[in-house]
């Protein structure tokens, strides 16, 4: 299982951590360009890590890298990833409450 952790680097960019990593054995390496707040919280939101399988992150980074170019196609610019598309996400998730109940099969 992966997860999001902040690189100090550059926090444009979204950076993915294998499990043997975290057990200090293996590399960090950055898979797309899902944004991650810079710090803990702050006055612009609260930054949230989570883990997801593979196969779901890789769909995630996917969906991301279709919106920022139809986003850039539209408006000539880049999709803001915290801002807009993680936002958004969780407002739609929050908007489809009884769809995720049962998904979790709490119906």
């Amino acid at each position: 299982m992966e997860m999001m952790v902040e690189d100090q680097s550059d926090s444009s960019e979204f950076v993915w951590v294998n499990d043997t990593q975290e057990s200090g054995q293996s590399h960090v390496g950055v898979r797309g360009t899902v944004g991650l707040p810079t710090g803990g919280d702050d006055e612009d939101g609260t930054a949230v890590q989570m883990q997801l399988p593979d196969d779901l992150a890789e769909e995630v980074i996917s969906l991301y890298d279709e919106l920022d170019g139809d986003f850039y196609e539209l408006y000539g610019e880049r999709l803001d990833p915290n801002q807009l598309f993680w936002a958004s996400g969780v407002e739609v998730m929050l908007n489809h409450v009884e769809e995720l109940r049962d998904q979790i099969g709490l119906r």
